[in-house]
């Protein structure tokens, strides 16, 4: 069971918050190879369909979100929370971590959210 990724990509995108921050730099899944900083990415790392009489009626999706960059995470983190509270299926903030990336030498402030879904 997948959660259309545009569930997730309409609310970020639709933050002015978050845009003035960002800008339009929100990825599906990975940083692009040339990557312009701070920017976001956002996958779904788990997911579940309940079933009635046979029929997906729910679906439970676990996303990640990390914002990417070196400094000011802690207010895109803010942005990202107050859209995905726009978000449809109710979002709950179950994780949140800030870690080093080795690769791009940048911080990552990762945040996973549950979301149920009528499907």
């Amino acid at each position: 069971m997948r959660i259309p990724k545009q569930c997730v990509c309409d609310a970020l995108t639709a933050s002015s918050g978050l845009a003035a921050l960002i800008g339009d730099r929100i990825y599906h899944e990975r940083p692009p190879e040339t990557p312009v900083w701070p920017l976001i990415t956002y996958k779904q790392v788990a997911g579940t369909a309940d079933k009635a009489d046979g029929i997906n009626y729910m679906g439970r999706a676990r996303i990640e979100i990390k914002a990417w960059g070196d400094e000011g995470l802690e207010d895109i983190a803010d942005e990202i929370l107050a859209a995905m509270n726009t978000c449809r299926g109710g979002p709950v903030l179950v994780f949140e971590t800030e870690l080093p990336d080795g690769v791009t030498l940048k911080r990552i402030h990762i945040m996973d959210f549950n979301l149920i879904v009528k499907l």
